[in-house]
């Protein structure tokens, strides 16, 4: 007799491929429709090297809650602060950041290549799935049509 491992709840609620819950096989995916021209359009590019060094008009970061910055966020941190503060890491440390899933907090920064900071918030740290991770971008992103684009003129 072969016996499979037995899935997580977690796994089936995030509809993860396991031995005794196999992937279902779904239709072709309909062509997307031709963009939208009624509103502000938001161009995301995502660039590999030190997010410090890349010219932007905002530079975004995700956050855990409670989880001082490290990696990107650090880098970005240290391009944001003064010496020898770290902004991002006193107002984590301070719990000023809450990091609710979605949440955004933005930044201004000093003279560089980076103009503006966005820290969003990712939740708990090993709670981030796919599908909290979408709705997080569309937290973030309905923050920054509505209330977060004022720096770019």
């Amino acid at each position: 007799m072969v016996s499979t491992p037995a899935a997580r709840i977690a796994d089936l609620l995030e509809d993860v491929p396991t031995a005794s819950n196999p992937p279902a096989r779904f239709p072709a995916p309909a062509p997307d429709p031709s963009p939208r021209t009624d509103g502000p359009t938001l161009n995301i590019s995502v660039i590999w090297g030190d997010i410090a060094r890349i010219a932007a008009d905002l530079h975004v970061t995700g956050h855990y809650q409670s989880v001082v910055p490290a990696a990107a966020e650090l880098a970005l941190d240290r391009a944001i602060s003064v010496d020898p503060r770290r902004i991002i890491t006193e107002h984590t440390k301070l719990g000023w950041i809450e990091a609710q899933l979605g949440e955004v907090t933005y930044f201004p920064c000093k003279e560089g290549p980076v103009r503006c900071a966005a820290v969003v918030g990712m939740g708990p740290m090993g709670t981030l799935t796919e599908r909290r991770a979408v709705q997080m971008y569309a937290s973030y992103r309905w923050t920054w049509t509505c209330c977060g684009n004022s720096w770019t003129g």
